[in-house]
Order: structure tokens, then sequence, then C-alpha cells
């Protein structure tokens, strides 16, 4: 069960608060479109979610302040996308078989004359490339950190970069990472493989992964910069 709960305080961001059973504490996430969104047990008196937006206020203003307003996509010719961490315009052509590459500074994109669906293509593509780049770290990470993942998969997350399922090794990464640069991608993927060696965002978590990689806070950092496509 689960309700939205009126705001009486005004915040110079959109707040929505959204109260569940079966939770314990609190969330905060923050959206795309910027709106603050939290997360309390049902039971939660909403003076108390109040005290505990006020006490992330500079988390929130600092992080709201790095998101990039947010951009329509319409995948015309020209248009610009972000595609491992820099910018291109995209340009179309019709071929035999589809597929997606990086030439001449631009993205040049391959479409069978049967594609209707531009933006549906390109989300398949745009997959498939970030696929290979996840693969390529994972090989590279996995026998340093002494892990086995078991497979891979890709898909739209909205409050995710990553996850691991910690039973089965299996690893699942936000399409959206493929806007961002392969330094972050290379962060978020030994992330997904501490898991493995430590699950939860524990004090030893967080020493393993400056350990991996000393500056992994900084990568995390930038992956907010990009505007968000695929979400």
């Amino acid at each position: 069960m689960y309700k939205k709960q009126p705001l009486n305080k005004t915040y110079p961001y959109p707040v929505s608060i959204i109260t569940k059973s079966g939770l314990r504490g609190m969330y905060i996430r923050l959206t795309r479109d910027k709106t603050v969104k939290v997360t309390a047990p049902l039971s939660m008196p909403v003076e108390e979610i109040i005290r505990f937006i006020d006490s992330k206020d500079a988390w929130i203003r600092r992080n709201l302040s790095r998101m990039a307003d947010p951009v329509h996509y319409e995948y015309f010719t020209g248009e610009m996308h972000y595609f491992l961490g820099n910018r291109y315009p995209l340009h179309f052509f019709q071929a035999p078989s589809s597929g997606i590459a990086l030439r001449n500074g631009q993205l040049e994109m391959d479409m069978t004359a049967r594609t209707k669906n531009r933006a549906l293509l390109y989300r398949k593509l745009m997959k498939e490339e970030l696929k290979k780049v996840l693969i390529s770290y994972i090989r590279l990470w996995a026998p340093r950190m002494k892990v086995t993942p078991a497979s891979v998969t890709v898909k739209v997350m909205k409050s995710r970069w990553g996850s691991c399922n910690v039973k089965t090794g299996d690893l699942c990464f936000a399409l959206d990472l493929v806007t961002k640069p392969e330094d972050c991608i290379e962060s978020v993927v030994v992330h997904e493989l501490n898991h493995l060696l430590e699950t939860g965002h524990t004090p030893r978590f967080h020493a393993l992964m400056v350990h991996w990689l000393p500056d992994y806070k900084e990568r995390t950092k930038i992956l907010t910069a990009w505007p968000r496509e695929f979400i």
C-alpha cells in the first residue's frame, strides 16, 4: 500500500512524497526533470519527513546543480547526441543491414528500408555498443578482483547506474551509461563487481573501491553532468 502525501512547506525545488507500507527508512531520488522524490514509511509523520528533507538540503542542491537540463531527442539528421562522453551529430544512411559507427566525427547509423522507428533502432544499437564496452572492462577487472560474474544485461534504469545479484553473479547496467565517458563506465563496472566481494555499501566496500580506483568518487560525480537520453 502507498499514497502520495501533501507537503506543507515550500522548497526552491519540486518535492514529491510517497509513503509506502513495509518501508523502514526514508529515501531520496532525483528524477530526470529535477524533482526530489522522497519515499517514507506509511506511518511516518509529515513533520519528520520534512526534517529529513531539510537535513539533505545541501546534498539536494549540490546534486541538482550538477544535473544537466533534460533534453528531448527527435532523431533527425544532424541532431547532437552524446556517445562515450562526447557530442556528435547523428546522420542516417540506408543500407542492407542496421548498424552504427563513429566515422568522420559523426555517428553514422545504417538502417534498412523497412526501418520505421529511428529512436527504437538507435536505442537497440546503443545497447549493443555499450555491452561491448562493459564486457571489455569486465574482462579487465574480474581477474584483478578475483571475482566471477555471470550474465551481463543492459536496460533502461531510472534511478541506478547498475545492479548486481550477489547470489547469481548477474550484472545489469543502465543504458544511459553509453552517453558517459569511459572512465565513468569503468567505475560503474568496478562498483558492481565489488558487490561480489562486499554486498552492501559498507566502509569495507568503499575502502575496496579506493583500492581499485582511487578517484572513483570523482568519476561518480561526472555521471550526472550529461543529459539523460535513455530513461
